[in-house]
């Protein structure tokens, strides 16, 4: 069975809109396939407040949108946003040294400005010349 993700409208215990995993079959939207490139992954030392160890940004440039997944001892969880709703309850996610250079260019993102060669050089930039791994993710749009 395939799946995406969607908006859901309730809360998570942090205020953050949460996630819901849809089936294909129940989904009003079609589906379109949707091109990610993942743009960051790093693991942290979790803190009292933020037990999330490890976190990945994958950025969808025509279509807009973030994806935007951590993990803990508990679980891994996902969700896909149009990037001013990332930008609006996620941008603290970001403040890790090793990817602070992603904000300014995420906060772009989210007033709608083409950032897809800017973010491209900095991450070749960053890593001896590659390209982010991409990958196609039926989406909801």
């Amino acid at each position: 069975m395939s799946s995406t993700f969607t908006m859901s409208a309730t809360r998570g215990r942090s205020g953050r809109p949460k996630p819901r995993r849809i089936a294909r079959e129940q989904s009003r939207q079609p589906l379109q396939p949707t091109l990610f490139h993942k743009v960051a992954e790093w693991t942290r030392e979790p803190t009292p407040t933020d037990r999330a160890r490890q976190r990945r940004v994958w950025v969808a440039f025509d279509e807009g949108a973030v994806a935007f997944a951590e993990a803990d001892d508990t679980g891994s969880y996902m969700g896909v946003w149009c990037a001013d709703e990332f930008w609006k309850h996620f941008a603290d996610r970001l403040n890790d040294d090793h990817v602070r250079w992603l904000t300014p260019l995420l906060a772009r993102f989210a007033t709608r400005q083409d950032i897809k060669q800017d973010l491209l050089r900095e991450y070749a930039a960053r890593h001896d010349g590659a390209e982010p791994p991409t990958a196609v993710l039926p989406l909801a749009v």
